[in-house]
Formats: C-alpha cells, structure tokens, sequence
C-alpha cells in the first residue's frame, strides 16, 4: 500500500510530538475553564471549556491518524514534494476518510465556538451559518486540503482581530501574549496552505503552532500564579 504525505520523511512522528504539546494545552485550558463555569456559572466560561476540548480532541485523532499512517511501513521514499509511504498492509480507505473528516470538523467547530463566545453579539442565525461552513469545508478538505486550511485561516484571523482590540484595550501583558499566540496560530495555517511549494514549510507551519500553543500554555500558566 502507497500514501502520501506532505512532510519531509526525517518528520515523520517527530509533528505527533509537537501535536501531543497542543493536546495538553488546550486540554488544560478546556479543565480550568470548566472550573470557572462551576465556580461562577457563567456559561460564556462552559462554551469556552467545550471549544478547546473540541480543539483538542481534534489532534488527538489528528496524533493516532499519524501513527497509523507512519509507523506500520516498509519504506519511506522522499519524491519531490511528496513522501511515498509504502506500508506492511491495506488500510482500510473509508476509515481514513471519516476519520480526516472528522478530526477536522472538530476543529473547526471548536473555532466556531470559540469565535462565538468571544462575539457575543452575533444571533444564532449566524452560528448556525459558521458550523455550515465548518461542515462543509471539513467535508470537501478530505479532497482540496487548502479548503480546510483557509477556513481554518480566517477563523483564527477574527479570533485574533478580537484578542488584538482586547490588548489595545487593556494594555496588559497577558492579553499581549494571547493575541500573539493566536497570530502565529493563524500564520501556522497560512504556510500550510502553502505545502505544495516545498515539504519543509511543514516543518515550518507545525514549528510555529507549537509556538503559538506554547505562548497559550505561558499566558495561561501567569494567570494561574496571580
């Protein structure tokens, strides 16, 4: 069986890493915010808490895809952008079908969410328009990658756009750290729309999301020591 991938062969397994980082990230952010929700209930907190789960649970299928497409091969050929994967057995093509499907709905409906929460002037109209678009663009992803990674891109742009007027606002460095950290979250998708130039920009676009994911876990880390 022959796959195809777009990192570089000597990466393989090395981004599971850099995914595993995210996990735990927004997994901790997921916890202490369902702790907020519980000590204050305000709900903005619980759909916050759902958002980074939903992200999260993303890259956790995102991790076990990898392995199943990494580790279980033969030989790994480097032929210009592409790494041909040639594995010990056939996988199954519907399964990596749902699952690419899915894990990327997920993330995008946890960037739905999270956009919700954080414009709370929008109706429902408007979310309900958001998850169409979320669904839509994880469904036809599974074919023309860039579909997935410019919604992604424009999620994050207003994401960041608000968290941007937030530190305009209040001049802190907390709220600095955290519209910089979804920035470079945001440029991690713009390079990955990019693969087809040359396999390294994976390397790049995955090595500066650890970046803006580790510039989270820092933020979130200050706030919990005031």
């Amino acid at each position: 069986m022959v796959t195809f991938a777009f990192s570089p062969s000597w990466f393989l397994g090395i981004d599971a890493i850099f995914q595993l980082v995210t996990v735990l990230v927004t997994l901790l952010i997921a916890v202490y915010s369902h702790k907020l929700y519980k000590f204050t209930k305000e709900k903005s907190y619980r759909f916050f808490s759902y958002a980074f789960l939903l992200i999260g649970i993303s890259y956790i299928i995102n991790i076990l895809m990898n392995i199943s497409v990494y580790y279980p091969v033969i030989k790994v050929t480097q032929v210009g952008i592409f790494t041909i994967i040639t594995k010990t057995f056939e996988r199954v093509e519907i399964f990596y079908a749902v699952g690419f499907f899915v894990l990327r709905f997920l993330l995008l409906l946890g960037l739905v969410m999270l956009l919700l929460v954080l414009d709370k002037k929008q109706d429902k109209k408007y979310g309900f328009l958001l998850i169409y678009l979320a669904f839509v663009s994880a469904l036809f992803g599974n074919y023309i990658f860039h579909i997935f990674h410019i919604t992604t891109s424009l999620l994050l742009l207003f994401i960041f756009i608000y968290y941007y007027n937030n530190y305009l606002k209040y001049k802190s460095r907390n709220s600095f750290c955290v519209a910089l950290s979804f920035l470079l979250i945001f440029i991690s998708q713009i390079v990955f729309i990019l693969l087809t130039v040359h396999p390294v920009l994976y390397v790049v676009a995955e090595s500066i999301q650890l970046l803006g994911y580790l510039l989270l876990l820092f933020t979130f880390i200050s706030i919990l020591k005031k």
